[in-house]
């Protein structure tokens, strides 16, 4: 077994979260949902519209939804999500040790 086949999203110090096309989470990995409050139960199954900030729903309905239709894809957007306690936390990079070793 390579170290590839035992390293998941969840060993990586960032966050992710995938929705399907009706807006619905059907993944999240644990630094997301530890980031923004939730367990990673709590997301799945819940409608990403409602993690973000209604700036950010506006310009996910207006913009973002109409390119992805038409383009295919999005390079690059920034969208504000709220946290479980309805803030919008600050997000400042920081290094957190890994939990594992290479070899």
């Amino acid at each position: 077994m390579g170290i590839t086949d035992s390293i998941t999203l969840d060993h990586f110090p960032v966050g992710s979260l995938v929705s399907n096309a009706s807006r619905q989470v059907i993944y999240s990995n644990s630094y997301f949902a530890r980031k923004y409050g939730y367990s990673v139960n709590e997301l799945v199954g819940k409608d990403f519209f409602s993690l973000l900030s209604r700036a950010s729903q506006i310009m996910y309905d207006s913009y973002l939804m109409p390119m992805l239709v038409r383009e295919g894809c999005c390079e690059e957007i920034r969208l504000t999500l709220i946290n479980s306690d309805g803030d919008t936390p600050v997000c400042q990079p920081k290094h957190e040790p890994a939990d594992f070793e290479l070899t």
